[in-house]
């Protein structure tokens, strides 16, 4: 059986360009790189969800601003992408416009934005 994801919101999570990527941007950074000190940087932001909860103290609160009360009733579905595991497990960690996903049996799956391929 496969679980198929929608991204009816998916610009609340993908929609803002990420920063760029070490090897575009020369900032020495590694693709996905995630530590302690990015996390809090990046918080505030909302380009990256980079730990559960948005922030380490889990608010699942999103600084973004492209969606409110006035155009919530015009999103639609951006895009879908067929994951081949029977349930996932989480919420999605995005880091620079890859969500990563956990599934049943240890199953993890990285969604690029760009072309929503796992």
């Amino acid at each position: 059986m496969r679980t198929t994801i929608f991204a009816a919101l998916g610009f609340l999570l993908f929609g803002v360009q990420p920063s760029a990527r070490a090897d575009e941007a020369g900032n020495g950074r590694r693709f996905g790189h995630v530590t302690q000190k990015r996390v809090l940087a990046e918080s505030s932001k909302g380009e990256n969800w980079l730990v559960n909860g948005g922030r380490f103290g889990g608010e699942h609160f999103s600084p973004l601003t492209q969606i409110d009360y006035g155009n919530v009733e015009k999103l639609g579905l951006a895009w879908s992408a067929d994951v081949p595991s029977f349930t996932l497990a989480a919420e999605p960690i995005v880091v620079d416009g890859v969500a990563y996903l956990s599934g049943t049996l240890s199953q993890v799956f990285a969604i690029d934005r760009r072309f929503a391929s796992i």
